[in-house]
């Protein structure tokens, strides 16, 4: 690896986690990035995933420390995420090259798509 790709990955990797710990979407430069600089996309999307849970527990503790502490709700949506999460990587594994490029390139432009939309305002539950 050279100075400048371990650069790169240091600057585009810390921005990243910043904005996917703010709103999510830093696999949009992560994920890129490391197909770039030659891992295969399955690797890519494996690698970029230990980044995002570390992310993930980092934001969970700082927003408990904070007061954000609904965790009958994060208990819920969690079972959800894992279990999808579990299936989603056997497929990836069980997916040729070709086939899981394709569906990572849709499945990016539509996410790219969606984020660019207005969004509708959401009142806080309380």
């Amino acid at each position: 690896m050279t100075l400048i790709e371990a650069l790169a990955l240091l600057l585009i990797g810390t921005l990243a986690g910043f904005i996917n710990v703010l709103s999510a979407g830093g696999s949009m430069l992560t994920l890129p990035l490391l197909m770039f600089l030659g891992l295969p996309p399955q690797e890519a999307n494996g690698t970029n995933r230990v980044s995002i849970a570390l992310q993930s527990v980092s934001a969970v503790y700082n927003f408990f420390r904070a007061g954000a502490r609904h965790l009958g709700l994060s208990l819920r949506l969690s079972v959800p995420a894992v279990v999808g999460s579990l299936v989603g990587a056997w497929l990836a594994l069980r997916t040729g090259d070709a086939l899981f490029e394709a569906i990572l390139i849709v499945v990016m432009a539509g996410s790219a798509l969606l984020m660019l939309l207005p969004q509708p305002r959401l009142t806080p539950a309380r």
